[in-house]
């Protein structure tokens, strides 16, 4: 026969106390953070989901590994046993599942995944109602391990060697390559209730063995030290929400433990001055290095903050305190009365950069919507950077109850999402990882000022123009170096453009490559190309663009260019000194005035300008034209012997197709003459 576990009635993360508010939070208002950065995003869902399933309720990311749990599904019609779903990313950042874990005893309402932990091949999952003989909710915690062909295979059970009736061990589990630390804030320390115990775990031959048990030195009834832990190096952070600090009722405080050979010690007890009554200090935990974040979910009536600390051989010592720009007006004096935020609810802690959740968050008119916010160190703080939050389905979804944080990736778990009643609070993740930054403003107004001088809005191609700020490299038409920080080329044919090209297409001084072609309703004059010193290829060809053809001189990249079939008029500019052009092509326009010298081009092999207007003499030839390598005629040039262009043309003489004078009527309406 199962017995209903006491667990059941208690809250996420925090005491029971706070637990009966919950579901009557009123929250406030929307989040402020500009979207500074770009994140892509991609939602999971369980294919097995069932209501009540809670998936999102804890998540964990470890390099291409990621862990989000279940705690309340129904397994074998088992309710609340719970399991855990694995994700692997792909070589283009996409997750896949790959795997969903349960335990090997599973039972009823052991809720199993209330927590998790992963490191490299070794995961930890908390079931904290497991029944352990005649132990209701006594707890355990099941170690998994990875194999060479990358199945996740349990190869551990692991229980308190003091464990009591509800004591939820495994409420929270920390790992590292050689340490398993799990904590059991219900457990009856020296027979006081609820004063809360944590459990650490080394390999004895091959075995993860219990070698030590820690408990706060001056804790007492009630102080649930476990309800949070975090584990980096040789410092680990236990925090006691429940804790009285002088008369203040469930101030909370957080004990840092110093790991000194090979045994861990109380090295300090940490409280924060403006602390009040039921802050519940430590409601989250998160450690990287010198830097800790210390939630504290329930001040000022559920706005919550997050206190940052930093600190080495000594004390560590409170350096900032973290809000949401958009967080609630303080609310009623007490635990969870409205409006709550619940800012600092969960935190993720990596390389100066930070997550923190806020679950009860209101956003948009959407009570319990939640978002994430990211911070990021800049100048010795963290600062605000992005604000993650999503609403789907038809109730509150509770976005941030949970959130990772691995290199540029961030999970989330979203245990209330709702996509009908039948399926309510099936939960959800989302996983978002850190984009390009971006291509930088300037050069964007360059694109929108084509699009909408070209009236880009009838082209035949605009895919993702227009889009959000850091879409740009997607826009047809338009690429990016590799890291899609910068434009690199433009590529625009038989879209149906009409109007005229931007003054300001110069101002992509990283374009290398210009490509517009077969545009007969695009006209006015040619945009200057000063200043695009890294531009390698340029091809205008079928369009009306008329006026004056543009200088290249300077553009020492240059290795093509092509103004083919234009309206084009004007003499050609001198060339200067163009070392790497191999091609140029001006032919079928209207150009007028005597060739310039090609003696700046010494890379040149195909110089093509029939079907102008030209006069004068030809110039000498650049020494790599070959044989066919140019076109010279029709034109009016004047006709010189020049073996030279004799051969390089093909025609003897090579001003066989020219005309003697230039008459007003060549190629004006595509034919020779009236």
């Amino acid at each position: 026969m199962v017995q209903s576990p006491v667990h059941r009635t208690l809250c996420r993360f925090v005491l029971p106390l706070a637990a009966l508010f919950l579901n009557a939070l009123v929250i406030a208002s929307p989040p402020a953070h500009p979207a500074a950065e770009i994140w892509t995003e991609q939602r999971v869902l369980d294919p097995q989901a069932q209501g009540f399933d809670h998936f999102g309720q804890a998540v964990a990311i470890s390099g291409p590994v990621a862990l989000v749990s279940a705690s309340e599904a129904t397994i074998d019609g088992q309710s609340s046993q719970g399991k855990v779903l694995v994700y692997r990313q792909a070589a283009d950042g996409s997750w896949g599942l790959v795997q969903t874990l349960v335990a090997s005893d599973g039972a009823a309402y052991n809720e199993f995944g209330w927590s998790v932990a992963v490191s490299g091949r070794t995961a930890v999952i908390g079931a904290l109602n497991a029944r352990i003989g005649s132990n209701n909710s006594q707890g355990a915690a099941y170690v998994f391990t990875q194999g060479d062909d990358g199945t996740w295979t349990e190869t551990q059970k692991l229980v308190a060697s003091d464990g009591m009736p509800v004591d939820w061990f495994g409420n929270a589990v920390a790992l590292t390559d050689d340490m398993i630390v799990v904590a059991a804030y219900g457990a009856h320390y020296n027979d006081q209730m609820m004063r809360g115990s944590v459990y650490v775990y080394t390999q004895v031959d091959g075995r993860w063995t219990q070698t030590q048990q820690l408990a706060a030195a001056d804790g007492t009834v009630g102080d649930g030290f476990g309800s949070a832990i975090a584990l980096s190096g040789a410092n680990l952070l236990v925090s006691a929400p429940g804790a009285d600090i002088d008369d203040r009722h469930a101030q909370g405080a957080v004990y840092r433990f110093a790991r000194a050979d090979g045994a861990w010690h109380q090295a300090q007890k940490i409280v924060v001055a403006e602390g009040v009554e039921n802050d519940q200090l430590g409601s989250s935990l998160a450690i990287d290095g010198d830097t800790a974040l210390v939630g504290a979910m329930w001040r000022a009536g559920g706005q919550g903050v997050v206190y940052v600390f930093t600190g080495s051989a000594g004390d560590w010592v409170q350096s900032q305190r973290l809000s949401a720009a958009d967080g609630a007006a303080n609310g009623t004096e007490g635990i969870g009365l409205p409006p709550t935020d619940n800012f600092g609810m969960t935190v993720a802690l990596q390389n100066g950069t930070a997550i923190v959740g806020a679950s009860n968050v209101t956003i948009d008119g959407t009570e319990g919507q939640g978002a994430a916010y990211l911070f990021r160190r800049s100048g010795g703080t963290l600062a605000g950077a992005h604000t993650f939050t999503k609403y789907e389905g038809i109730v509150s979804p509770y976005f941030g109850a949970a959130v990772a944080l691995d290199g540029d990736n961030v999970l989330v778990g979203v245990f209330g999402y709702t996509p009908d009643w039948e399926h309510y609070q099936q939960g959800a993740a989302y996983f978002y990882r850190r984009a390009a930054a971006g291509i930088p403003a300037s050069e964007r107004a360059v694109l929108v000022d084509l699009y909408e001088r070209t009236n880009g809005a009838d082209w035949w191609d605009m895919n993702g123009w227009l889009g959000a700020p850091g879409t740009e490299c997607d826009w047809t038409g338009v690429t990016c170096d590799e890291s899609g920080t910068t434009v690199t080329g433009l590529m625009f044919g038989f879209t149906n453009m009409t109007g005229t090209l931007p003054p300001t297409l110069n101002q992509l001084t990283n374009l290398a490559s210009l490509q517009i072609a077969d545009q007969s309703q695009l006209v006015g004059s040619f945009p200057s190309l000063a200043g695009l010193t890294q531009l390698q290829s340029i091809d205008i060809r079928s369009t009306g663009v008329s006026g004056n053809l543009p200088s290249l001189a300077g553009l020492t990249s240059l290795q093509s260019a092509m103004f083919l079939n234009n309206n084009f008029s004007g003499s050609i500019p001198p060339f200067g000194e163009l070392p790497a052009l191999t091609w140029f092509s001006a032919a079928g326009n209207r150009l007028g005035g005597s060739l310039p010298s090609l003696a700046g081009l010494s890379a040149l092999e195909g110089f093509f300008v029939g079907g102008n207007l030209l006069v004068g003499p030809p110039p000498a030839p650049s020494p790599n034209l070959g044989p066919y390598g140019a076109e010279l005629c029709p034109n009016a040039l004047q006709h010189v012997p020049s073996p030279e262009w004799d051969a390089i043309t093909g025609i003897t003489p090579w001003y066989r197709d020219c005309t003697d004078a230039p008459p007003e009527t060549i190629f004006g309406d595509g034919f020779d003459g009236p």
